[in-house]
């Protein structure tokens, strides 16, 4: 399998604490996310990073800051 172009430093692991936080199962996440949980398996396990719209659309149903996925800021959850 071939290296991700790009890596952020971290984001697997904020992406599965974040995971394993959340009260939706993997499928719930999944279809709310819009990604097959093949794709979800490789952002957990293989360090593959997801492209911005399925980033941002992970960082709604996990409730998680984009920024703090991509270790812009440390604030982790998002407030109104």
């Amino acid at each position: 399998m071939a290296k991700p172009i790009v890596t952020v430093d971290g984001l697997t692991e904020k992406l599965e604490k974040a995971i394993c936080d959340s009260p939706l199962t993997l499928t719930e996440i999944c279809k709310r996310a819009k990604i097959s949980r093949h794709q979800l398996w490789q952002y957990r396990y293989y360090s593959v990073t997801p492209n911005a719209l399925v980033l941002a659309r992970l960082a709604v149903v996990l409730n998680i800051s984009t920024d703090y996925l991509l270790g812009i800021s440390t604030k982790q959850t998002i407030t109104a």
